[in-house]
């Protein structure tokens, strides 16, 4: 027996891809309701040397004809090493120091954010999902492999994009304890940059069949000063996630929001979404800090976005690129979504028209159990009938996953005076519509975020279900 042999991860992802080849659908409600003694026993000798029992129930199964009775003892088996991870108590390092087996485990997840080494996609174990709504659409599908076995979740890799987990396995002491003690996560989006005089719009050739384009910041420094004065300000105000939105950074930017939190004596904030900015590498990326300014990961954009004629007047953008679609050019490769683990639950980020690519990264978001969706978008104004809060809605009632969308005011204030115009006039505002705040479940419903006219940023709650 290799080592390469013996990895109880690899031996489960294989159970787990072989129950959901097969016809395991049919029997799999009746089985759950039955929990033979075989599964406790199997549970303890997987807790005891996890690899070598693995091993030898493989060898078993193997040795069983192409039946019925080979995927049952697959889903017994796979039973069995779900309720081990919350037996030996994984996700708590300390509890595992004994073990040499379950330590180089949990040593494999935290370094590459998977358990398991020679099997295709991912293996990893289950989060408190603490903003889970109970009775959403996933609850419901008792005839899906991933219902049965909530020790893990599995994503084999087949949508085109490989995905990868970093791995926070520890809050903050004061956070956990705020936390437990009932307090909310409290998140701020802040919508710079405030005017479309802040922003340039530029024809840059062609890009296929179609013209390009690309938008910068017309007033960097200027922009990124008040970036930082409002991160500031929205950590003073108690925010332990702070969203800035598409492009309104720069890289330079986002390297002084890492100081500015470098510089902070409080405990606040958990995370840091600093904006999307253009990379010399042409990609359009965001990046996620913690709340020491450390870079946690970067994700850029994976589909460009095409601007339709009507946006270009909808948006009073001129010029050359006035009444005539546009292709966003950005670079798209390598076409990796990257994802945070932590003991809040999973966190990720979609870039704008990533968010309306719900083919792709919706089974994602449903077999890796997503938690929390950060999207920064440079659109118009953020209301229940527009294209962010339908795909929102997606998210939140077929994945369980809440999300939580920021833009840029320069474009919320042009569109409401476009709607204005197109109207004959309509009452004045007082607040901007910014964001949209969708918490993951069958029954959630779109709560737009507003902005006061002169405030630079908005808090409000996340909220775990009621």
């Amino acid at each position: 027996m290799s080592n390469s042999d013996a990895w109880f991860p690899d031996h489960v992802a294989n159970w787990y891809d072989a129950c959901e080849e097969s016809d395991f659908l049919v029997e799999s409600s009746d089985w759950a309701q039955a929990t033979p003694p075989t599964v406790h026993n199997w549970t303890i000798e997987f807790a005891k040397d996890p690899n070598a029992f693995a091993y030898k129930l493989s060898e078993k199964i193997a040795r069983l004809p192409e039946s019925e009775e080979r995927i049952k003892y697959c889903y017994f088996a796979l039973r069995a090493a779900s309720d081990v991870l919350a037996y030996v108590r994984f996700r708590l390092a300390s509890s595992l120091s004994c073990n040499p087996a379950w330590r180089e485990i949990w040593n494999q997840w935290l370094n590459t954010g998977r358990l398991n080494r020679n099997t295709q996609g991912l293996l990893v174990p289950s989060v408190d999902r603490r903003y889970y709504c109970q009775g959403s659409s996933r609850d419901l599908r008792i005839h899906q492999v991933a219902s049965h076995f909530p020790g893990f979740q599995r994503w084999k890799g087949d949508q085109g994009i490989k995905v990868e987990i970093k791995v926070l396995p520890l809050l903050q002491a004061d956070l956990r304890t705020r936390l437990d003690e009932g307090e909310c996560l409290r998140c701020a989006l802040v919508p710079l940059p405030n005017a479309m005089t802040d922003l340039r719009y530029e024809s840059i050739g062609d890009v296929g069949s179609l013209s390009a384009f690309s938008v910068s910041l017309a007033h960097p420094s200027r922009t990124c000063h008040e970036a930082v004065k409002l991160l500031r300000e929205a950590i003073a105000r108690g925010a332990d996630i702070v969203v800035f939105p598409e492009l309104c950074m720069t890289t330079e930017g986002q390297s002084r929001l890492q100081e500015a939190l470098r510089k902070l004596t409080t405990r606040r904030p958990f995370l840091v979404l600093g904006g999307t900015a253009l990379t010399p590498e042409g990609r359009n990326e965001a990046v996620v800090l913690d709340g020491r300014g450390n870079v946690l990961f970067r994700q850029h954009k994976l589909f460009p976005y095409v601007m339709s004629a009507s946006e270009t007047e909808r948006y009073g953008i001129e010029g050359d690129l006035y009444l005539t679609a546009r292709r966003e050019r950005i670079t798209t490769t390598p076409r990796v979504l990257r994802i945070l683990d932590t003991p809040l639950g999973r966190i990720g980020v979609l870039i704008c028209e990533d968010l309306s690519v719900s083919r792709v990264f919706g089974p994602i978001a449903e077999s890796l159990a997503l938690d929390l969706l950060l999207v920064p978008v440079m659109d118009g104004a953020q209301r229940d009938e527009r294209w962010t809060a339908d795909r929102a809605l997606y998210y939140a009632r077929e994945c369980s996953t809440a999300v939580v969308v920021a833009t840029t005011r320069a474009l919320v204030r042009r569109h409401i005076a476009s709607e204005r115009k197109r109207r004959g006039g309509e009452p004045f505002r007082a607040a901007d519509e910014i964001g949209l705040y969708v918490p993951g479940g069958h029954a959630c419903k779109v709560s737009p975020v507003l902005c006061g006219a002169r405030s630079g940023f908005s808090i409000f709650e996340i909220k775990p279900p009621e």
